[in-house]
């Protein structure tokens, strides 16, 4: 049997046999008369009239026998081509071949041609098979496709769109903070071929996600306040796609402490210490006060200096605020006017030697020459006291030895009159004047000159400068040529965020190309930008290393160091607001992989960071400072990039910079810790001297002589051998030395001080002009940095 297609038209068959000529062709129950059959050449001729399905049987014939064939002639009803379904109901996939056989009817023969495709898409005519292999470029796109169908009698065209094969793919980022007692929503968004279907794979009790949406809502209490991890998924018919973060649930602020009630009076200094519940970072502010009022926007100290002329009563608003909302307290503060009691307003100089003999002049209100008068400092009489008038006495300072630091001055009298100025007067060590000399060294205008570091960046021996620029983003980068003198700053870039604050720095070689790279921590990106230096001073383009993964990390501080032993320096990156330590290790061609963080304990606002080896097993620990605690966090290396706590230390108040050095000689390393405190009683210098197994035997405070000590440094300042500590003082104006004398860590015999004419941020320390004596860098956050270049052995005193 044969089956032979055919339609309302002509139609002829070529009916043929092999065998012994002649051969006689004939039909055998034909359709209609219509249809014939030449008996000698076997073609056959019909015209159909219906459609439908005919049989008819050819036979041929020779002088030996016959022989049948039996046609099945399928009529088509239509002539011209006919689609017979609307397209394809599947989708191509991204690099696999698709294949669409497009049906259609009419009489053949059919050809098809595609009129508009998306490119490398082809058609086999013949079969009308269309044939194509989508690129990525192609992934969730419409692509309108026209098909034609042409024959003799006419032609169709079909349209329709192909959809390439997406699987979803969640682009929104995560909203990562939220406030208890507040509506928490995440609108999450995906691309890929609809419909997408959400749901919520891992969250706190209560939060929901919408399917169709996939908004993420939830109603947080207090109760939540913490850390919270969250996974949503994103489904369709061609995958999945999830996304984890960790929520952190905050606490608005509540303003807890009570102002004084106390009336003070007119020149006295109003102090209030604002307290709040909440989560940090916490920002104060004073909405309403009277002129010369301020608050301390990170500690909420409260000051205010009156004059003779304030007297009466004065509002103040004080206000606190951080991510999940504010608080206000309104108070008065009543000042009374001056009477007849004596007051001392200041003392000049106020600062002098333990060893005392300094003549001091006293002034204020109301002094007068008897009875019995005298002058303390630190309730110790002052020598050669004389009444001037009643708003001078003169006095000489008496000697004060074993202490340093801020003492109240007193005036009495034996009829039990008197005043005193708190913190009047400061004693030193020893006093030394100024013999060095400075290169200033300027930058853009606009520029912050922040943090300063020394190293070799062309590897010419002689210490180079890198200077992060708060202000511009950039770092600045100041090749020595060997005698003092330095070329002139190159930058480079280390964000493209323009509301970034990059500050603190580590400089080491992370590539192994023994060429010093940077990495800066950026708080506000949650992110660490890495720049591999080129040799010759410059660095290239920064790259972006990641770190925490809650999204409000906060990196503020970072040490480099082989954390896990493979010879490659790695990074571990104090987060202040997720209060942990991010250690990324390096595979030695700065490439750096994140593992699990060492937590602090909350609260705890992590400042700042070293590192070194303290229980002696040749594995590099940690230590953090804890501002929100005034303690020391230490953690203690295992060797393969983890730690373990090592419990904490308590410091002074509000602990900032730190540094490691033996400073006893003990072969231990010790630890010296800067304390801005809240007060200048409170400024000091914690020492830490090592035992030698992580702990520390001896914890003991040196004052600190001056207000906010903060960033610390340590060198052999004066050619002893002994490690000395050089500490920058932005209230003072200045940085000091503490030197180290006796070698063993008490650093009590002297103390010496630089005082300067811009508050002083940044120091490090470096040989610059190849005299073999450390000098010193140092910044102030403006446009320009300065070079000490030490003249003597020993520092800065002649």
């Amino acid at each position: 049997a044969d089956r032979v297609p055919a339609c309302l038209a002509p139609f002829s068959y070529q009916a043929t046999a092999t065998g012994s000529t002649p051969i006689r062709w004939s039909l055998e129950d034909p359709p209609d008369e219509t249809m014939t059959i030449d008996e000698t050449t076997g073609r056959l001729d019909w015209t159909p009239s219906a459609a439908g399905n005919f049989t008819v049987t050819v036979v041929a014939v020779n002088r030996v026998g016959r022989d049948d064939l039996s046609l099945l002639i399928e009529v088509n009803g239509e002539n011209v081509p006919r689609f017979t379904a609307p397209g394809p109901d599947t989708h191509p996939a991204v690099g696999e071949e698709f294949r669409y056989t497009v049906p259609v009817t009419g009489c053949p023969p059919i050809l098809c041609s595609l009129e508009e495709a998306p490119p490398a898409m082809t058609i086999e005519p013949s079969t009308c098979t269309i044939v194509w292999t989508p690129g990525e470029e192609d992934l969730g796109r419409e692509h309108p496709v026209t098909v034609k169908a042409t024959n003799d009698f006419g032609s169709a065209e079909l349209r329709f769109t192909l959809t390439v094969a997406s699987p979803p793919r969640i682009t929104s980022a995560p909203v990562t903070g939220a406030c208890a007692e507040q509506p928490y929503s995440y609108p999450a968004e995906a691309e890929g071929s609809p419909p997408i279907t959400w749901s919520l794979r891992t969250g706190p009790p209560g939060m929901t996600i919408s399917a169709e949406q996939g908004t993420v809502t939830w109603q947080p209490v207090v109760e939540d306040v913490g850390s919270h991890p969250v996974a949503i998924e994103a489904a369709n018919e061609f995958g999945t796609d999830t996304q984890e973060f960790s929520l952190a649930v905050r606490l608005a602020p509540t303003i807890t402490s009570t102002p004084p009630a106390e009336p003070i009076v007119a020149e006295d200094r109003f102090t209030y210490q604002g307290v709040a519940d909440g989560s940090p970072p916490l920002t104060w502010s004073l909405v309403e006060g009277p002129s010369g009022a301020v608050v301390n926007p990170s500690t909420g100290l409260v000051t205010w200096q009156t004059t003779a002329d304030d007297a009466g009563t004065f509002d103040f608003v004080l206000r606190v605020e951080n991510a999940c909302g504010t608080d206000e307290q309104a108070f008065t503060v009543t000042v009374q006017p001056i009477g007849n009691e004596i007051r001392i307003t200041s003392v000049s100089p106020s600062m002098g030697l333990t060893s005392g003999g300094l003549p001091i002049v006293l002034s204020g209100r109301n002094f007068k020459a008897g009875p019995g008068l005298s002058v303390t400092i630190d309730n110790i009489e002052a020598s050669d006291v004389t009444f001037v008038s009643d708003t001078e006495i003169r006095a000489t300072t008496p000697p004060h030895f074993g202490k340093i630091g801020l003492f109240d001055v007193g005036v009495r009298y034996s009829d039990g009159t008197g005043a005193v100025l708190e913190e009047g007067f400061r004693y030193f060590y020893e006093w030394c004047d100024i013999e060095i000399s400075g290169q200033s060294i300027s930058i853009d205008s606009g520029s912050e000159a922040a943090i300063v570091e020394s190293a070799d960046l062309d590897g010419n021996g002689d210490p180079d400068l890198v200077v992060s620029d708060q202000a511009k983003r950039l770092l600045w980068s100041v090749v020595n040529r060997g005698d003092g003198g330095f070329t002139a700053p190159v930058s480079v870039a280390v964000t493209t965020n323009g509301s970034e604050t990059p500050l603190h720095m580590a400089i080491a070689d992370f590539d192994g190309d023994l060429f010093p790279d940077v990495a800066v921590a950026r708080p506000l990106d949650d992110a660490v930008s890495l720049l591999f230096g080129r040799g010759d001073g410059r660095f290239d383009p920064f790259e972006t290393l990641s770190v925490g993964g809650t999204g409000n990390d906060d990196p503020v501080d970072l040490a480099a160091a082989d954390l896990d032993g493979n010879g490659s320096i790695d990074l571990a990156v104090v987060n202040s607001a997720s209060e942990t330590v991010s250690i990324l290790l390096n595979d030695g061609t700065g490439t750096f992989e994140e593992i699990p963080q060492l937590p602090l304990s909350r609260g705890s606002v992590p400042r700042r960071i070293a590192a070194g080896d303290l229980d002696g097993n040749g594995t590099i620990d940690l230590l953090v400072t804890l501002g929100g605690s005034d303690a020391l966090a230490i953690g203690l290396g295992n060797g393969d990039g983890t730690f373990r706590s090592g419990g904490t230390v308590s410091v002074g108040d509000f602990p900032n910079g730190v540094a490691l050095a033996d400073f006893n000689k003990d072969g231990n390393l010790d630890a010296v810790v800067a304390n801005e405190g809240t007060s200048r009683q409170d400024d000091s210098l914690t020492i830490l001297l090592g035992s030698g197994d992580g702990t520390f035997g001896t914890v003991f405070d040196v004052p600190a002589g001056g207000n906010e000590p903060h960033n610390v440094v340590v060198g052999d300042r004066d050619g002893d051998t002994n490690p000395d500590i050089v500490v920058s003082f932005p209230e003072e104006n200045a940085f000091f030395t503490f030197y180290n004398l006796a070698g063993d860590g008490t650093f009590g015999t002297i103390f010496r001080n630089i005082i300067l004419l811009s508050p002083v941020f940044g120091v490090t320390l470096g040989d610059y002009d190849g005299d073999d004596d450390l000098d010193l860098a140092t910044t102030y956050r403006d446009d320009r940095f300065t070079v000490w270049f030490v003249t003597d052995q020993g520092g800065f005193c002649n």
